[in-house]
């Protein structure tokens, strides 16, 4: 006979503190039900647990899985309970659920694994566990946000809205319907759900065997979380883990999300920190860019760059990498790579070009690659040396040593960044990878094993989110692409929208990527531009809040120096914020609640988009508002920025020119900034956006509107302390020797701010200074913070 447990109720507690919004796991062993309960009184019933084998469903519900037996056990403010369940012809399952402090997390194992699991459709489910009812919060009118699609949901495929609500959406064939409003799929599985206010969200997605995860609508409201539907086969002793995190808010609750995920994998943001395209300035030939799949007139490759070298060093920009787009290897009728080589009609001499021109511009290369073709040279089943799984038009590499050998060669010859492009097509073209539990995951594990290797750091382009969460394992992925290409659509630019996708992409540890952009507004026209940049400014705004990469790829005597500096010091290092931009909760609520917002694509609904980025340095902190796609007037509180209690606050707007007059835009008056005053970003027609920055009076009496003549005025690589009290101000700052910076503050009389004060002094050769804002005083370096 089956050992039940004898406990009627095993019961989890996410939180031990009362106070704090938390969810509670409870299970019933005579019927076999559970469910999950909030601190504040919300239940979402579990539906059956259910599982795949044998080419036949076993359930709970009808006895044909059934529980032998359960358990619990408390350790500390951790608990695990365990069931143990037998399919109705002896096939093992067991689920335990994990409450770990931030968190609870959903285990299905499989000791003896499974055959005949496939239903047979990608986007469905081959097990449900958990599988939650979702009418509470329907009723309750929470909408939801999927990351769906490549790039997170940015291209055509981003889904919002509210449980049962009608809306429209665009298939994969590019057709409309009108239909519920759904999640997950397999270009999905990664879902936020907020109530009407944005007060708490529930944050679901894979927490574990990520390539291999679904979140599958059920019927209705209800939410099944499983392997993938196509899955032929599990192994024995597999297993695959769900999270779900309620918390406060919408962006800390993703950021306790991401947090507790990254501590579970040990993930560092040290690619992140440490990848010099996500820090210093870059030129890029991506599509968007003028030397995309063009050359100068009668010239290949190798001396069209050696001629935009050439134009840098005139124009005097601190360039310090260059992006290296899909043009330069070989490729089938398919665009898919048959061997990542120099193409002869690019780079006349080879890999011994790129050696040249490495040495002579000093350029490390983020170096672009696709999916592999099915005819690829380095495939044993072609002649090959590494074990590829080949279908009929595409494939697969399956072998570490392929990697070891494709990007330590690469590696030798100056890529510094790989940028694995399409991972989208890769998964979805491939029967394997959508079949095999394990063969998308070792993919990108053997990648970037070899990257760290290599001395290698790795681009992921074109994610879907089980990408994005699988680089967990993959230390060496510094930068994640927020946005689609930059293909110059006039008045619905379709690469500037990416603090959406960006909140996540923080969240896990690294830098979003919003990809080139041209710095001069009216460019020539030209095969891969549908149109000019009339968002240059917008374009190297966003790209310089983003925290990655600033690239910009204008033609030769194009090049905009002012707009260009506006992100960087004359050393190339980019002037950052300490977070990137990321989209406000209010703007996820609006555009849920929005009659007029499709499902797909969100870009083109008729709301503001709204974001927020974080400098915090040594003494002083600085936010920054941005808005734009202003289609109405939109009050922001301090509550919308989550700064409520935070004592006085001041808002001042910023400059938006390509070349600012750092005295004029010292003019402008701040504001104070309170629930009662809020700040009112106004309605305005496209390109117009608007930027104010938030900041606190230091040492009680001053405001540091900081370095106005660049995009991020108080960023932390700019600012290294700041000391003030009520007479002095005096701000530490680096720089390139003999480059002048020119810093503002005003000083409070009462709750009044003065006019601002302008003080500049040249850095000098030790590369760091203190600046005296009271007295105008220029000191030379200090050691400590050299």
């Amino acid at each position: 006979l089956a050992q039940v447990c004898a406990m009627r109720v095993l019961l989890l507690r996410l939180s031990l503190c009362a106070c704090e919004l938390a969810l509670n796991f409870s299970f019933a062993s005579e019927s076999a039900k559970y469910a999950v309960v909030s601190s504040d009184g919300i239940t979402l019933a579990g539906l059956p647990v259910r599982v795949r084998a044998n080419d036949r469903w076993f359930s709970s519900a009808d006895g044909t899985l059934a529980l032998k037996k359960a358990s619990v056990v408390v350790n500390g403010s951790s608990s695990i309970a365990e069931q143990i369940w037998q399919t109705a012809d002896g096939l093992p399952v067991h689920t335990t659920v994990v409450s770990d402090s931030a968190a609870l997390y959903f285990t299905t194992t499989w000791p003896a694994g499974a055959n005949g699991t496939s239903v047979g459709d990608a986007d469905a489910v081959v097990s449900e566990f958990p599988a939650l009812d979702m009418q509470p919060l329907a009723k309750d009118d929470w909408g939801f946000y999927d990351f769906h699609g490549n790039q997170m949901g940015y291209n055509l495929a981003g889904r919002v809205g509210q449980f049962l609500d009608k809306r429209i959406y665009i298939d994969p064939n590019g057709q409309y319907h009108l239909a519920n409003a759904t999640v997950g799929g397999q270009q999905g599985g990664l879902v936020l759900l907020f109530d009407p206010t944005g007060s708490k969200s529930l944050v679901l997605s894979a927490a574990s065997s990520f390539m291999a995860a679904n979140v599958h609508p059920v019927a209705g409201d209800q939410l099944a979380m499983g392997v993938m539907g196509r899955t032929g086969s599990i192994p024995a002793g597999w297993s695959i883990t769900f999270v779900l995190r309620y918390g406060s808010g919408i962006r800390p609750n993703v950021q306790g999300w991401g947090s507790a995920l990254r501590a579970r994998y040990a993930r560092t943001d040290d690619a992140r920190r440490g990848d010099l395209t996500n820090t210093h300035l870059g030129y890029s030939t991506d599509n968007g860019a003028f030397y995309y799949y063009e050359t100068e007139k009668r010239k290949n490759y190798y001396q069209t760059l050696q001629d935009v070298y050439s134009e840098i060093q005139r124009k005097k920009l601190p360039v310090r990498h260059l992006h290296l787009d899909s043009w330069w290897y070989p490729k089938d009728n398919n665009s898919a790579v048959t061997e990542w080589t120099p193409l002869r009609s690019m780079f006349p001499n080879g890999w011994a070009d790129f050696d040249a021109l490495h040495k002579e511009t000093g350029f490390p290369f983020t170096m672009h690659n696709r999916y592999w073709s099915s005819q690829t040279v380095y495939a044993k089943q072609n002649g090959g040396n590494f074990t590829f799984r080949v279908e009929k038009e595409y494939a697969i590499p399956d072998d570490p040593s392929f990697w070891d050998f494709l990007i330590g060669q690469a590696a030798g010859h100056g890529m510094y960044n790989y940028q694995q492009d399409w991972l989208d097509t890769e998964y979805q073209f491939l029967n394997i990878t959508r079949t095999d539990v394990d063969i998308a995951r070792r993919w990108l594990v053997q990648m970037g094993d070899a990257a760290s290797k290599h001395g290698v750091y790795v681009q992921y382009c074109m994610p879907f989110s089980r990408h994005v969460l699988q680089a967990l394992e993959v230390p060496a992925v510094s930068q994640v692409r927020a946005s689609e290409d930059n293909i110059h659509i006039p008045y619905v630019p379709n690469n500037v929208w990416i603090a959406a996708s960006s909140i996540v992409i923080d969240a896990l540890g690294m830098s979003p990527m919003k990809d080139n952009f041209l710095s001069s507004r009216f460019g020539d026209v030209f095969q891969w531009t549908h149109g000019v940049e009339l968002e240059n400014r917008l374009h190297s705004l966003v790209a310089t809040l983003s925290t990655g990469p600033v690239n910009f790829g204008d033609r030769i005597g194009k090049f905009n120096t002012p707009l260009i500096m506006r992100s960087a010091d004359e050393t190339g290092r980019l002037l950052q914020p300490s977070s990137p931009g990321v989209a406000l909760d209010k703007w996820f609520v609006t555009l849920a609640q929005s009659r007029l917002a499709p499902l797909e694509p969100v870009r083109l609904s008729d709301d503001p988009f709204l974001q927020q980025a974080e400098c915090v340095g040594n003494g002083y902190r600085a936010d920054l508002v941005l808005g734009f796609h202003m289609t109405r007037d939109t009050p922001i509180t301090p509550s919308d920025l989550h700064l409520t209690g935070e004592g006085p606050l001041f808002a001042v707007p910023l400059p938006t020119e390509e070349e600012v007059d750092v005295k004029e835009a010292a003019a402008a008056r701040p504001q104070v900034f309170t629930q009662l005053s809020p700040l009112v970003l106004q309605r305005a027609a496209w390109p117009t956006f608007q930027y104010w920055q938030i900041m606190r009076p230091l040492g009680g009496t001053w405001l540091l509107f900081g370095e106005l003549a660049k995009w991020v005025p108080s960023s932390p690589n700019r600012i290294q302390l700041v000391e003030a009290d009520a007479e002095h101000l005096n701000v530490t700052v680096r720089g390139s020797p003999g480059e002048s910076v020119s810093l503002v503050a005003a000083k409070l009389e009462g709750a009044q701010p003065q006019p601002a004060l302008v003080r500049t002094c040249t850095v000098p050769a030790g590369g760091v200074m203190v600046m005296g804002l009271h007295d105008g005083s220029c000191s030379g370096e200090m050691a400590a913070f050299v």
